[in-house]
């Protein structure tokens, strides 16, 4: 018995051994990892001047039904919001943007080299691959390729979550569509855009996230495009909220060419009657909670304003005190219109609109002659024009 507890005792022992050498959590190591993951959440964080760049990510979901519209993903860096940049300032923000996105890869590949066993390597992992692809918006050509190669590598590893490595997969393919595109907006390229949504359709099936990348698509597009990829969503195998966001898009293009049956109140208590505008065009600008600008990029597009444009301000579910406030910042003479959370007429559910800011242009027979998000106003008021 004795010779037998002691083989026991020296197996127990070694084992103990193993598992130190084996990286094991110890609570130093524990300590250590936790330590590393917290610098690199931190380290993730990304500079005061590259804040309001958007990253290449999955689109979020609009709300569900029945919520008050959220402010656009973009809406804090629409063009207006912050003061201009000249060229060189520019030049200078993207490569700053670029070389602390490539530092937080090399912080990621620190993290899970140093823990491999950690429950957090593999989320480390996808994040290396994601921020060596944001820090090729100023590459050179040997960085480019070791960080396409990194986010191939994880994109390819069946072993990475599907979820994940679709997430990388879609920062990839936006990198390069882009590119090929010249460097223009895929949502201004609507068919390029729905082409790299069926290709990873293609390579990862019919997942929840490949169909809120196809409605995140029609929520960004232009009007007759939007339209016609909201008929596909609707054949497509997707859940219910994703087919009703689809809806939406449907039911708001069969508004064109029709009146606005909209009654509003401005904050001095006087009524506005949308099916009566006439003699404009009209812009219906609409805008629910949210911090920065109150009017988003308006300002930007004056030169794009013909004379007689008129102007008709909503602002959904805002304190009417902060309303009034924001009046003398408006960038045209219009109707401030307010409709409390509390006695709101759902004019976001009326019209199937789930984000904002968002603008609708009447032509100068008051009917609906286009909408879109504020950067498209431009597009929208030429074409009511003429």
């Amino acid at each position: 018995m004795k010779t037998l507890a002691a083989a026991l005792s020296r197996c127990w022992v070694l084992a103990l051994f193993v598992t130190y050498l084996s990286g094991a959590q110890t609570p130093a190591n524990r300590s250590a990892a936790d330590t590393a993951w917290q610098t690199l959440t931190a380290l993730r964080t990304p500079p005061a001047s590259a804040a309001a760049t958007p990253s290449p990510a999955t689109p979020t979901d609009p709300n569900p039904p029945g919520t008050p519209i959220a402010p656009a993903a973009a809406a804090a860096s629409a063009p207006g919001v912050a003061a201009k940049r000249t060229a060189v300032q520019a030049t200078s923000a993207t490569q700053q943007e670029a070389d602390h996105s490539r530092s937080v890869a090399e912080a990621a590949r620190d993290f899970y080299t140093r823990f491999p066993t950690e429950a957090n390597a593999v989320q480390a992992r996808k994040i290396e691959a994601t921020a060596a692809l944001n820090g090729l918006k100023s590459a050179t050509p040997a960085q480019a390729q070791a960080a396409l190669r990194v986010a191939g590598d994880f994109r390819h590893n069946q072993g990475n979550p599907p979820e994940d490595r679709f997430d990388v997969a879609l920062a990839m393919d936006r990198f390069q569509s882009t590119k090929a595109q010249g460097g223009r907006p895929l949502h201004k390229t609507p068919q390029a855009y729905e082409k790299l949504a069926d290709k990873l359709r293609a390579e990862f099936g019919d997942r929840p996230e490949v169909f809120r990348l196809y409605a995140g698509i029609a929520n960004q597009i232009e009007t007759e495009a939007a339209h016609s990829l909201a008929k596909r969503i609707i054949q497509m195998p997707a859940k219910a909220h994703i087919k009703s966001q689809a809806q939406d898009i449907i039911e708001r293009h069969a508004l064109l060419g029709h009146r606005l049956d909209l009654q509003l109140t401005t904050i001095d208590r006087r009524p506005v009657d949308l099916k009566n505008l006439v003699g404009g065009p009209t812009v219906l600008y609409l805008r629910s909670v949210g911090a920065g600008n109150p009017y988003g990029g308006l300002a930007a597009l004056r030169k794009s304003v013909p004379v007689g444009t008129q102007w008709v301000y909503l602002f959904l579910g805002q304190p009417l005190a902060s309303v009034t406030a924001a009046k003398g910042r408006a960038p045209y003479a219009g109707s401030i219109c307010h409709e409390p959370l509390e006695t709101m007429q759902r004019v976001d559910e009326r019209l199937n609109l789930r984000t904002s800011p968002y603008v609708f242009v009447l032509n100068r027979q008051g009917l609906l002659s286009g909408y879109g998000p504020v950067d498209e106003l431009a597009t929208l008021l030429a074409a009511a024009n003429r």
